[in-house]
């Protein structure tokens, strides 16, 4: 099994209580790195500002989007 990713969220509006506590789960076991949205921006904004922490962390070989 490949270990050495992580994995990069972006919030684009509310979180529920669920999905909070599945991604605090995980935060234990990989890499997860998040951001926020001020307002909601939509889909192409938000991979927009995924794709910028990536490229700013510099340590990325790949980017893929699911």
């Amino acid at each position: 099994t490949y270990q050495n990713f992580a994995l990069l969220i972006c919030h684009d509006g509310l979180l529920s209580v669920e999905l909070s506590e599945l991604i605090n789960d995980y935060k234990n076991k990989i890499e997860i790195i998040e951001c926020r949205n001020k307002t909601q921006s939509g889909l192409a904004a938000s991979l927009n500002s995924l794709i910028e922490i990536a490229l700013d962390k510099n340590e990325y070989k790949y980017i893929l989007r699911i």
